[in-house]
């Protein structure tokens, strides 16, 4: 069984990690794990942010929407979405009403929103704030 069917597990140790650490989950937060439950509901138990990293190919779609809405039926505090991949319109993600922090390039392209770091700290850093509070 591998990190990815036993979150909890996964949590756990990561807990054990100065704070700070992102674990990049390069699946679908909602899908079925071996062990009862999914990603989304670990997250939410631990009360771990998350960070949606999608592709361009799924930011027009309702793939960022679906993710937003099982996350907070689930509790997970979300930092925000991040598109991977060019072109980046802002004023379209701001009219979608998503939290969009920003873009990073896609494989081939270098760019990268020199906002996006100070972003996503401010949002972690809200969130941690949060968390000590509840």
């Amino acid at each position: 069984m591998g990190a990815a069917d036993d979150p909890a597990t996964t949590l756990a140790a990561l807990a054990q990690e100065p704070s700070g650490w992102l674990l990049p989950l390069p699946l679908d937060p909602g899908a079925d794990l071996a062990v009862p439950g999914c990603w989304a509901d670990t997250l939410a138990a631990w009360r771990q942010p998350a960070l949606l990293l999608l592709p361009v190919t799924a930011a027009t779609a309702g793939l960022p929407r679906a993710y937003r809405a099982l996350l907070e039926l689930a509790g997970v505090p979300l930092l925000g979405l991040v598109q991977w991949g060019q072109p980046w319109c802002p004023e379209v993600r701001r009219r979608d009403g998503l939290p969009w922090l920003g873009c990073l390039g896609g494989e081939e392209e270098a760019f990268e929103d020199p906002a996006l770091p100070l972003l996503i700290r401010r949002r972690w850093a809200a969130a941690a704030l949060q968390g000590s509070q509840a």
